[in-house]
């Protein structure tokens, strides 16, 4: 059908198309697959569930916690319910408390995240047998919930299989210890003076053993072999996995004095991609092997604090 329009002293006809002949949208299933085909690319730079404001919430449990060497724990351990002192009454339920954490900051092109991580009911099963640490323990039990900070980075191993070491390189001879936070570190600073302290490769391979990436290795000894000659499985572990560390650095509503805690270790963490569940162990060379925290997404909505108030 052809109608008139003007346009100055000449007339052209107007085409007016039959919708028949229009040319066909491109199906449901086309589109759906671009946009899998952006998310996809779009995964590999960013996880949506690391973005600012993102939620977790779970708890934190100790692992293997009768197996500790009465020598290995310090009165001062990362969880007061791991302290030398402290005596869980079955070998079945061990010591649980709530964690939430938050995403404060994440920037996918270097690697780097923070946020804060509030633990809830540290002290519901301090005993109180022994006078001399009622007063101590009336301390701790006053304050039922601990905030800190965390910084972290995000592991690439497609840049190279060497990113699973907490150290580039480790003495063994030297004792292993985690470094006080330093703020002013440069970033040029290997890897030995970080954060997350001196450990050696082999702590870190027990350690990344116990996570969904790596728990189906019979051996801990294939892991890295495995990384450094198969590019398919170091492919596929990116497009399920999100490796991390987590280095608590500073305690925000609290004092380490008033709280009676440490927070000299840091985490191995392991984000699944798909659901946005966290697993993930700590490890502190004086503190109970295995703390395992187990964390699930609830939503980006603001920071997650509600109406606290930051002391």
């Amino acid at each position: 059908m052809y109608g008139w329009q003007e346009e100055g002293r000449e007339q052209f006809p107007r085409v007016e198309r039959n919708p028949a002949d229009q040319p066909a949208r491109k199906p449901k299933q086309a589109r759906k697959e671009k946009k899998l085909l952006f998310l996809s690319k779009l995964s590999q730079s960013s996880n949506p569930f690391l973005c600012p404001g993102s939620v977790f919430i779970g708890s934190q449990s100790t692992l293997d916690h009768h197996q500790l060497r009465p020598s290995a724990a310090s009165h001062q351990s990362h969880h007061p319910c791991l302290d030398e002192h402290y005596h869980p009454r079955s070998t079945h339920n061990p010591p649980e408390w709530t964690v939430r954490v938050t995403i404060i900051h994440s920037d996918h092109r270097t690697g780097k995240l923070s946020g804060m991580m509030q633990a809830d009911g540290l002290f519901n099963n301090l005993n109180k047998t022994q006078d001399q640490h009622t007063s101590s323990e009336a301390k701790l039990s006053s304050t039922t919930m601990i905030i800190t900070a965390w910084e972290g980075e995000t592991i690439n191993l497609k840049k190279s299989a060497h990113e699973l070491w907490t150290n580039q390189s480790e003495d063994e001879e030297n004792d292993f210890k985690i470094r006080d936070f330093d703020t002013s570190r440069s970033n040029s600073t290997k890897r030995t003076n970080s954060i997350f302290g001196k450990t050696s490769h082999s702590n870190d391979l027990i350690y990344w053993s116990k996570t969904k990436a790596f728990i189906h290795f019979k051996s801990i000894d294939n892991i890295f072999d495995t990384l450094s000659n198969d590019a398919d499985f170091v492919e596929n572990l990116n497009d399920q996995f999100v490796l991390m560390r987590w280095k608590e650095t500073n305690f925000v509503n609290c004092d380490s004095t008033q709280s009676g805690l440490s927070i000299q270790g840091f985490y191995y963490v392991c984000l699944e991609k798909r659901t946005g569940i966290i697993e993930a162990f700590y490890y502190d060379p004086a503190s109970l092997p295995y703390q395992k925290l187990s964390l699930k997404p609830i939503g980006t909505n603001g920071y997650g604090f509600g109406s606290m108030t930051i002391l």
